[in-house]
């Protein structure tokens, strides 16, 4: 998919199995769980509603699920040491590999999974 400004866009599998449109950070694929780099899942997208990673609260749509990964030895030149950062999974088997205190490795570093979190459809159906 295209590229823009550090962006990109990528397929995403819901918890329904349906696929989406997600922009993301393009160093997105660079998040490696038990061994296997992240994958996007095969297109084209069966859904017309995008997922949206910076949805507010209350605002309506499909959240992607992402794990909270924290670097504890050594960081990436962006990022800083022992501070938590989202990363989106964006394929279901993949997030159902992860585990809370697990390593994966993101950007070439290895982090710890300090939390795991599921998408969320606003409103709730």
């Amino acid at each position: 998919m295209a590229s823009v400004a550090g962006k990109a866009l990528y397929f995403y599998e819901s918890d329904s199995g349906e696929i989406h449109i997600v922009e993301l950070d393009d160093k997105t694929l660079t998040l490696n769980i038990s061994g296997t780099a992240q994958l996007q899942p095969a297109g084209p997208a069966t859904s017309p509603f995008w997922a949206k990673v910076s949805r507010g609260a209350t605002e309506y749509g499909l959240k992607p699920r992402f794990l909270n990964v924290c670097f504890t030895t050594t960081a990436p030149a962006d990022l800083e040491l022992g501070r938590t950062y989202p990363v989106v999974v964006l394929a279901t088997s993949e997030f159902n590999a992860a585990t809370v205190n697990g390593t994966v490795n993101y950007q070439g570093e290895d982090a710890t999974v300090r939390g795991k979190i599921d998408e969320n459809i606003y409103p709730g159906i």
